[in-house]
């Protein structure tokens, strides 16, 4: 009944409101915030499982890898390990994980529906935590570099339609800020950051990140370039069997067993490519910008993605394997081993 206050009776500037005011609508119907965080982070880790395994069926060309990387969602300890306490990253990975699927479905079919809806998904986002804002930045960058076959006027009237239903409500929530509490963003104090402190950023933020191929190992005698050459490698392992005609010829056994459904999953792994991308480098600047070190907590919403490309990756080598006849499933049959490990 006093609006948004910290628990302590200040204004509540620090952290957007969608978290907040999903306790409190909870709360009107007689359910403690205590038990409905349990509640929200139960639905969220349950829902990014499924919507998960919905964004491998579009990206990937074999079902029993699709298996594979929604069981490694299911699966993973840094999901899990933040879905038991009560914070605002359950549903953030959620809500990103949705936008990888919508996105991709306006780039392929350019319908004003479908793209309300992702910019509605990146406005929540934006809400839920102020790192979700670099899904409206992805958002634009899709639409500006997708070869979206319409005429530049409609592409601008695009850009502008996702730009303005995306930002709007956070916009709505800053201007707020600055009227009742003096600060667009709580007290965080950006300042022009040096090449060498975004440099370190980014550091912080791969190690976060390096960790979750080796989970058991502890985050401080980890490299950060572990994880540069597996995606590295990942994304040369995609790109090669589209170059290649004779591999784009090989039968699939998955859902995207047609051109278009290789179109469609190109068009998957490249939103959910550029996402991980903008949203590595927006938490490194912020981290730089504002004097904090990026945590494995900041970097949880996109597991789902980077663990899409991993195995897209393994699905190209699947795919350019030189064996024939029967060997070639023996072939596959150790790559999926080697995958599952």
């Amino acid at each position: 009944g006093q609006g948004y206050r910290y628990y302590y009776g200040e204004v509540y500037t620090h952290w957007p409101p969608l978290y907040p005011t999903l306790l409190a609508a909870l709360g009107l119907t007689g359910i403690e915030p205590q038990a409905g965080t349990r509640w929200i982070n139960a639905l969220a880790f349950g829902l990014t499982i499924f919507f998960a395994g919905q964004l491998c069926l579009r990206g990937l060309s074999s079902r029993v890898l699709v298996l594979v990387a929604t069981l490694s969602v299911l699966a993973a300890r840094p999901l899990l390990e933040w879905a038991v306490l009560a914070g605002s990253e359950p549903l953030l990975v959620l809500l990103t994980v949705l936008f990888a699927l919508a996105l991709p479905r306006f780039l392929r079919d350019p319908r004003p529906s479908s793209l309300l809806l992702a910019a509605f998904i990146a406005a929540l986002a934006s809400l839920q935590r102020y790192a979700g804002a670099s899904l409206i930045l992805a958002g634009l960058a899709l639409i500006v570099l997708s070869p979206l076959r319409v005429a530049r006027r409609r592409r601008i009237a695009y850009l502008l339609l996702f730009g303005v239903v995306a930002t709007a409500p956070l916009a709505a929530w800053c201007i707020r800020n600055r009227l009742v509490g003096g600060a667009t963003v709580g007290n965080h104090q950006f300042h022009l950051m040096s090449v060498p402190e975004l440099a370190d950023s980014l550091r912080t933020a791969t190690q976060a990140m390096a960790i979750w191929p080796v989970p058991w190992v502890h985050i401080d005698s980890i490299r950060p370039m572990i994880l540069v050459p597996i995606l590295g490698l990942a994304v040369l392992l995609i790109v090669l069997p589209r170059a290649i005609p004779g591999a784009a010829r090989r039968p699939w056994s998955g859902p995207a067993h047609s051109r278009a459904g290789m179109e469609a999953g190109g068009l998957v792994l490249w939103s959910a490519a550029v996402i991980v991308l903008t949203y590595l480098v927006f938490v490194a600047a912020c981290g730089a910008g504002l004097n904090w070190r990026p945590m494995p907590r900041h970097m949880v919403s996109i597991y789902p993605l980077v663990m899409l490309i991993v195995v897209a990756g393994l699905d190209g080598a699947r795919r350019l394997l030189p064996v024939p006849g029967p060997y070639r499933r023996v072939a596959g049959a150790l790559g999926l081993v080697l995958c599952a490990l």
